[in-house]
């Protein structure tokens, strides 16, 4: 597979990052290359090092990216370098769907077969939402081997209340012997006033008695400020028909809300309950979490004992500043250091210093075993970094590698030094240069529609406006452009030959340009706000709206005014025949056409009825 050539994203414009590393003093040089869409969504990534014997580029590692129209993921695959053909060979990839409201609704993975030049399936889950965007399926498929094809293992059904509050859900297994789905539980779910859920009900399926059991009972309550208060869980007994006791969950909270207790609870056979796991938390006064110390049961004392803890701090703009773990030593009862990070920041969020610490069992102290200093330009760009690291022997820190970068605004360019400290002859060693490369290309033209009169040798001039080469092209003989190539900006003149009869008609343009960027322009001869007389003349305005527009599909339009009844929609072409109609029942304010189907060229929407008449124009690409 050729380097970039399965990109399927059409853009107006591609930005590209090239990176060059030289490491060490032989200068071994890899490369990376980074494409990016107009919105800054990466298109492919690929990695390269240079083999010095044949002095080619040999591929390491790569992926491409695709979007839909609303730019949501829908494919990324990966690649690996083949060395036997010397190119990129498929090695996996994940898909997605989205729904028409932008839930997910499938989430795919594959690998490639080599062997058999195929894709087997690793995992595929799908998704159905209500038109609510609730949840109501899930389904979880596995890869058959020999059927090499999907079969579902696994399924979820929800139902919801009209607060959107999930009520029921029924949970269906593989069985292997039957090769079917079966039902295996079913949980209800109850909910407050105030819409808070008070209790969870869980049944599993009986194939002897084809009923269901109890078997799991979860109740919660509420403190008066709507705080989750205990969690209760309880099991069925089917013995004794009754439930019982076996976990407990409570919790406690400050006066702004923040919890500061998290305490579980098992029932023990002496039918009372026995300490788990607490957690203790305190936050300072903009809510931020300052400490955390964790309690385990002690059986013997029947007592909560220290275990765990963490303490953390901010600066005046939120940014964490210490970051620091202990555990309690039952042997010293005191609390061991295990790590510990301070950290500086910079008013817009940049590290200025980071410090890395250990803990010393002797002094019983912290001691930092590293030091990192990052330094910012007026743009926020890192200028330099150098990382200390602690030398044992000498008891202090010293220096240990850093980095210099040097910008060039003109051509969006950075260079990156990485430097070793040489502690024999105390200097620095260059061991990589990094060179970065910033490159937006772009196709643009000053207009995707124009319209020329009926009258031989009328023209018109588009700027095109591009720093890759690129090609124009009509579909149509009756119009000439000049030139019709370039490779930077240009003004381009569309010319207009004989034609026999005044009928309005259009042609497209097309501007193709390297690397996937491409532009196309509808060209009307003729009155471009009116067509034909058996439409009433209708005339483009501003009481309907549509979009996108140009557009190749769906096409949204809008009315600025509501109808007070339905009305009817006449969609004609350049040459007034009727394409399509249709009846809005209600008075809705917008509807959609699909146009997918339409040859490309300039057409008009009417909508009317009785009372009014109102029209706006599309064109197709």
């Amino acid at each position: 597979m050729a380097f970039f050539t399965a990109l399927k994203i059409q853009a107006e414009s591609i930005t590209v990052d090239s990176v060059l590393v030289l490491y060490g003093s032989d200068m071994l040089i890899s490369k990376y290359q980074t494409k990016y869409d107009k919105t800054g969504k990466i298109l492919s990534s690929y990695y390269y090092t240079l083999d010095k014997n044949t002095s080619t580029w040999k591929g390491y590692g790569g992926y491409e990216s695709e979007y839909n129209k609303r730019g949501e993921l829908i494919q990324t695959t990966n690649f690996e370098w083949l060395d036997s053909i010397s190119s990129w060979i498929n090695s996996y990839k994940k898909e997605y769907a989205y729904d028409d409201k932008g839930n997910k609704i499938l989430d795919a993975s594959f690998s490639w077969d080599n062997n058999n030049l195929s894709w087997y399936g690793n995992y595929k889950i799908e998704f159905v939402f209500d038109v609510n965007g609730n949840q109501v399926m899930w389904s979880d498929y596995t890869w058959g081997a020999t059927s090499s094809d999907w079969r579902e293992s696994a399924k979820k059904e929800y139902t919801y209340d009209a607060d959107h509050h999930k009520t029921l859900m029924y949970q269906y297994y593989r069985d292997s012997y039957l090769s079917a789905l079966t039902i295996q539980y079913k949980t209800e779910y109850f909910y407050n006033i105030r819409g808070q859920k008070t209790l969870d009900l869980i049944y599993k399926w009986n194939d002897g008695s084809a009923s269901w059991e109890n078997s799991v009972r979860n109740e919660y309550t509420y403190a008066l400020n709507d705080s989750l208060q205990t969690e209760l869980n309880l099991v069925w007994d089917p013995e004794t028909l009754a439930w019982n006791n076996s976990r407990k969950k409570e919790y406690q909270y400050d006066n702004t809300g923040n919890m500061t207790q998290d305490a579980s609870y098992s029932w023990s056979p002496a039918n009372s309950w026995v300490g788990f796991e607490k957690f203790e938390m305190s936050c300072d006064a903009n809510g931020n979490l300052i400490s955390r110390l964790k309690f385990t049961w002690n059986n013997v004392s029947q007592d909560w004992e220290n275990s765990e803890k963490s303490e953390y701090a901010y600066d005046s703009n939120g940014h964490k500043t210490l970051d620091s773990h202990y555990y309690w030593n039952n042997g010293f009862l005191a609390w061991v250091g295990t790590t510990k990070e301070e950290f500086a920041l910079d008013e817009n969020g940049n590290f200025l210093s980071a410090s890395y610490y250990l803990w010393n069992d002797t002094s019983f102290d912290w001691y930092v075993i590293e030091k990192d200093i990052k330094a910012y330009d007026s743009k926020n760009r890192m200028t330099g970094q150098i990382i200390y690291t602690w030398n044992a022997s000498t008891s202090v820190l010293e220096n240990a590698c850093k980095r210099e970068y040097s910008y060039d605004d003109s051509v969006i360019t950075s260079i990156c030094h990485d430097s070793l400290w040489n502690r024999q002859d105390s200097k620095w060693v260059i061991n990589a240069i990094t060179y970065t490369w910033h490159k937006t290309y772009s196709l643009n033209v000053s207009s995707n529609a124009v319209s020329l009169p009926f009258e031989a040798n009328t023209s018109a001039i588009l700027k095109i406006t591009s720093n890759v080469p690129w090609t124009a092209a009509c579909d149509q003989d009756w119009l000439t452009v000049s030139p019709d190539a370039g490779t930077a900006d240009a003004d381009i003149t569309i010319t207009l030959g004989s034609i026999l009869t005044k009928s309005t008609r259009s042609a497209t343009l097309t501007l193709s340009g390297s690397r996937g960027l491409n532009e196309s322009i509808i060209i009307t001869v003729g009155d471009s706000t009116s067509i034909p007389s058996k439409t009433t003349d209708l005339k483009a305005d501003q009481e309907m709206s549509a979009f996108p527009n140009p557009a190749s599909g769906q096409v949204y339009i809008i009315l600025n005014e509501k109808f007070s009844t339905g009305y009817n929609v006449e969609i004609y072409d350049s040459k007034g025949e009727l394409v399509q109609k249709f009846k809005k029942m209600s008075a809705e304010i917008d509807f959609k056409v699909n146009i997918s189907e339409f040859a490309g060229g300039i057409y008009f929407v009417r909508a009317f009825n009785r009372e009014k008449s109102v029209q706006t124009r599309i064109i197709k690409k």
